[in-house]
């Protein structure tokens, strides 16, 4: 059976594929601007018949279905990798927690102490010639959480970007057993608009900076005056150390 044969045949919708979604079961619902919106949606109208759920995910760039149950508590624990804001306003609520770790040990987390999930959910790009969906954007960790998962289900969305890179950026149309297709747009954080103390205190920082320095840039108003006061600068052979490529990283290169 070619690939797409098989992509057909697994085809569903997301209430067929959340189905099998039973109370105590412990699941992966991805990971920041790749959480499943279908499924979420269709997970969060089963939860109501559901007890003691337990979801993993992080850096959420909108907030889930699931989320906006009035006693969530009541039906689910949600474990965050990395807390976001949305993640954090939530945790008086009783229902979010932070799970210590450092970030980049998590696929070692999640094969040697977690070692088993019931489901993973994954936000993915059209499949490739060759059966395979990218992990796309989620790709640090999503390889580890399909290795110990049970059931895998795809949510297909031609809006996911593809990246390159490593080979546990995949999982094949042969490990997965249900895929649902729903094209949500992708999530973006604006650009923080710089305060006018963060420019002036950005002016200070940018007049310290020699050329061939290393930077890092993070999020929010004064690392994006510093960074697009370095884009007007005579300032060369700089280098980067990040833990993200933020638009002051984009606007340098061009």
């Amino acid at each position: 059976m070619d690939f797409f044969e098989q992509y057909k045949q697994k085809l569903t919708t997301p209430e067929k594929a959340v189905e099998g979604v039973f109370s105590g079961c412990s699941l992966d619902l991805g990971y920041g601007a790749v959480t499943p919106v279908a499924l979420d949606r269709a997970l969060t109208a089963r939860l109501p018949e559901l007890k003691d759920v337990i979801m993993y995910g992080g850096i959420l760039t909108h907030k889930p279905a699931c989320f906006d149950l009035p006693d969530a508590a009541d039906h689910f624990i949600w474990n965050s990798w990395h807390t976001s804001q949305l993640e954090r306003h939530s945790i008086s609520r009783g229902f979010v927690y932070y799970v210590p770790q450092r970030y980049s040990e998590v696929p070692v987390y999640l094969r040697d102490s977690i070692r088993h999930l019931d489901f993973v959910f994954l936000m993915v790009p059209p499949m490739d010639s060759e059966g395979r969906f990218n992990l796309s954007t989620s790709c640090s960790h999503l390889r580890a959480a399909a290795d110990i998962a049970d059931r895998v289900i795809v949510e297909v969305n031609k809006n996911v970007p593809v990246c390159l890179g490593h080979p546990e950026n995949y999982v094949h149309i042969d490990e997965v057993d249900a895929i649902v297709e729903f094209d949500s747009p992708m999530d973006v954080f604006p650009t923080p608009v710089p305060t006018e103390t963060d420019l002036a205190i950005a002016r200070q920082i940018v007049v310290e900076i020699g050329d061939g320095a290393c930077l890092q840039l993070g999020i929010g108003g004064l690392p994006a005056a510093v960074g697009s006061m370095i884009v007007d600068s005579d300032l060369k052979d700089l280098g980067i150390h990040s833990e993200m490529y933020c638009d002051s990283f984009v606007d340098m290169t061009e």
